[in-house]
């Protein structure tokens, strides 16, 4: 697993998982692996997502929410 953080002056730059918070703006890659469970007969099939990569882009504290959750309309009319 690669993390890494986007700085400005600095480009890409790979740092400790510690660095990560809730909250962060973050681009992730991942690689879906398709597995086939069961006999030939009747078998299933199943998506696993395995993380390849996490870029921090912000940090939480240089974020801001610029739009409202779609729930929020159910707290707002109760």
């Amino acid at each position: 697993l690669e993390i890494g953080r986007q700085e400005p002056e600095k480009g890409l730059r790979r740092c400790n998982h510690m660095v990560l918070q809730r909250g962060d703006f973050v681009d992730v890659t991942i690689t879906p692996e398709i597995l086939r469970v069961g006999p030939i007969k009747g078998a299933r099939s199943r998506v696993q997502f395995q993380l390849r990569r996490i870029i921090q882009l912000k940090p939480r504290a240089q974020t801001q929410v610029c739009c409202v959750p779609f729930y929020a309309k159910y707290y707002l009319t109760l």
